[in-house]
């Protein structure tokens, strides 16, 4: 049986840890509008952001652009855009009606085999090194309140997502083989962080190759991280 063992004192993490992860993962500052057609494709930016911001009660934008059939909306303060998706799903312009979304990030990375020690201090301050941070968070369990030893960097850039990714990914950090790939699209709230992991019990002592694990369950959907725990006496 794989086990891994740690020091429950120092990996140790709270409430306000699991508070902090949500809090960083909505702060996303653009949503978008989909399939425009009417009305809205005869207004200029600043005639769409006045009237947004009639619709959209206490909301500050800072800019709108129409492109094509879709519309794009960036807030002042990123943690609006949260509240717009839960309380406006849809919104009304003279007989159409339009659905909001969050923007898909092209510029977040997924940080898997993080020390234990890590949390979200740490991984920006190893990630900042690459561009400007958007959006930092380590993942904490719900139940231990531990970290579950990964974590998302979003950067304000692709391109200094790319670097990240490229210099990043090979890295040991404590002992650990540091591994780093783009997130997963679909991830559109925070419990999306936790419902894709799953824990492989049982299986022999000596079992030690992360690459046969991971082919064994990517017929069933790409793996994005697999790790096997290594039993310790320390």
């Amino acid at each position: 049986m794989s086990r891994l063992t740690f020091n429950d004192g120092f990996f140790c993490g709270t409430e306000d840890d699991i508070k902090r992860d949500k809090f960083e993962f909505y702060k996303r500052k653009m949503i978008k509008i989909s399939n425009i057609t009417g009305a809205i494709l005869t207004m200029s930016n600043m005639e769409l952001l006045q009237r947004l911001e009639s619709i959209l009660p206490n909301t500050k934008i800072e800019t709108v652009e129409i492109n094509g059939n879709m519309g794009y909306i960036s807030f002042k303060d990123p943690h609006q855009s949260y509240r717009i998706i839960k309380s406006f799903p849809t919104i009304s312009f003279e007989t159409e009606t339009y659905s909001l979304s969050y923007m898909t990030p092209d510029a977040m990375l997924f940080f898997g085999n993080l020390p234990l020690t890590y949390q979200t201090k740490e991984l920006a301050k190893l990630a900042s090194s690459y561009g400007v941070i958007t959006r930092c968070l380590v993942i904490h369990s719900k139940i231990t309140k531990k970290s579950k030893g990964y974590g998302f960097v979003e950067y304000a850039n692709r391109n200094h997502a790319m670097q990240a990714k490229l210099h990043l990914g090979a890295k040991y950090l404590e002992g650990r083989s540091l591994r780093v790939d783009w997130s997963d699209e679909r991830m559109r709230d925070y419990e999306d962080t936790h419902a894709t992991t799953l824990f492989v019990d049982k299986l022999p002592r000596h079992f030690l190759q992360d690459n046969v694990l991971t082919a064994m369950f990517q017929k069933h959907g790409k793996v994005i991280f697999c790790q096997v725990c290594v039993y310790t006496m320390d």
